[in-house]
């Protein structure tokens, strides 16, 4: 099973330079230091997180971001396709970088949160014929499958039963 990285220290950087973000007057830049930090935490994640606990992360990194400007580059992230974003239980916003340009989906544990994109090839094929038979075009659409990865369903097995 692959190395679980939750909101700790990031352990590479995903600044995307060049990557830009709606405004009013057209598309700009990500470039400042506040919108790096929230990329560089993003970076290292493979679970979702939300803006408050990216927000927390980056406090406990004595980084100054305020919430709201989480929020903005998490919204330009996603409208760009740098991120994907899922509703957790909750109904809560929860974002994980994309490491591909392409569309995709995840299988998420719902103990722990850990997820990992999964191909799903003959959805995508079904989604693009009901869009022809209907006329619609761009749809946007979130595919996740929620179970317990390994390591949870291995140490629930373990637990000794409740008296």
């Amino acid at each position: 099973m692959p190395e679980r990285r939750t909101l700790h220290p990031p352990h590479r950087s995903t600044a995307r330079h060049g990557a830009e973000r709606p405004s009013g007057r057209g598309l700009l830049p990500l470039n400042t230091p506040q919108q790096k930090a929230v990329l560089r935490a993003l970076a290292g994640l493979d679970v979702f997180a939300s803006a408050q606990g990216i927000h927390r992360h980056l406090r406990g990194q004595d980084a100054p971001v305020s919430l709201s400007t989480v929020y903005r580059t998490l919204a330009t992230l996603e409208h760009l396709g740098l991120v994907d974003a899922v509703r957790d239980s909750r109904g809560e916003k929860a974002y994980r970088r994309r490491d591909t340009s392409e569309h995709q989906h995840y299988l998420i544990c719902r103990q722990c949160g850990y997820s990992v994109p999964i191909p799903c090839e003959e959805f995508e094929e079904w989604l693009a014929a009901t869009q022809r038979r209907y006329g619609f075009v761009d749809v946007r659409h979130m595919l996740t499958f929620e179970g317990l990865c390994r390591g949870c369903r291995d140490r629930r097995a373990a637990q000794p039963l409740a008296p």
